[in-house]
């Protein structure tokens, strides 16, 4: 909270209220362990908002709704990220979707990406280790 004050050049009363407000709306989040804050959801959605590649999702949205419709299922929307923060979202490995993603990728690219959310996957999903990511990518390339 301090450090947040001193950057916007703010007195430590204001901090804690613009700060709590932020994390409220979701703008912000706070990392129990260290006590840190750092971007949450929110900003993220507002950043994506303001991308002009967000123009894919308007376009694509009437075909989306249409195949939920006509699959009575759930349809997401997804575009690869080189960022992977924690807590901003689930990291690539982990559902079908990001592992029909990875599956698109190089090996080198794969094993880059599970290098980077290694930590992450083994805190919050240890089942999802490397070799089970493997072999569901393997699963999916089987399929195409």
């Amino acid at each position: 909270m301090g450090e947040i004050g001193r950057r916007l050049e703010l007195n430590k009363a204001t901090a804690i209220r613009l700060t709590l407000t932020l994390v409220e709306e979701g703008f912000v989040v706070r990392d129990w362990a260290t006590g840190r804050y750092r971007l949450g959801p929110e900003a993220f959605a507002a950043g994506l908002a303001a991308e002009p590649n967000y123009e894919l999702q308007r376009a694509f949205a009437p075909m989306l709704r249409a195949l939920a419709a006509e699959t009575g299922d759930t349809v997401f929307f997804t575009v690869l990220s080189q960022l992977i923060k924690p807590g901003d979202r689930w990291p690539l490995g982990i559902g079908a979707g990001s592992c029909a993603m990875l599956a698109a990728l190089s090996d080198v690219e794969i094993n880059n990406v599970l290098r980077l959310n290694a930590k992450l996957r083994a805190e919050r999903f240890p089942r999802r280790t490397d070799e089970a990511i493997h072999r569901l990518i393997g699963e999916t390339r089987d399929v195409n």
